[in-house]
């Protein structure tokens, strides 16, 4: 079973990582490749490893296969079959974002009304003050 929280983590960390080398530009969305066998994902994201003690050692058994199907069921990531890679889709760039920097992906996808906010919140003081001035 897959956490909502380690999922959320494990897009964040993806993202993360494409934006260093790629910023937000959906261009290197089938170049920029994610391996399954990259250690900084199971350093990076905790969780991502289910800790097995033994005698002498200690076993970590990844579920990167089992996450990355999931969000591809989901549309997010994409795999193509018989690959030790994976890519972001657009959708999952965009779930990435608005994970990592909420308000800036709202302001990014709102901005019009805060437009409308401020226009309406003028012509509500200008009003007042006409109101108060005019007939004082």
């Amino acid at each position: 079973m897959i956490k909502n929280n380690v999922e959320k983590e494990f897009l964040k960390f993806l993202y993360n990582e494409y934006v260093k080398e790629n910023g937000h530009s959906y261009a290197a969305l089938n170049k920029h490749k994610f391996y399954f066998t990259d250690e900084r994902l199971y350093l990076g994201v905790s969780g991502l490893c289910s800790i097995t003690k033994k005698v002498e050692s200690t076993l970590y058994k990844p579920h990167t296969i089992e996450y990355v199907e999931h969000l591809e069921s989901k549309g997010l990531l994409t795999s193509p079959s018989e690959a030790l890679n994976f890519f972001f889709t657009k959708e999952g760039l965009d779930y990435g974002e608005r994970l990592t920097n909420p308000c800036k992906y709202f302001y990014k996808t709102h901005w019009k009304w805060f437009i409308g906010v401020i226009v309406t919140v003028t012509n509500l003081i200008c009003l007042f003050l006409y109101r108060i001035f005019s007939h004082g």
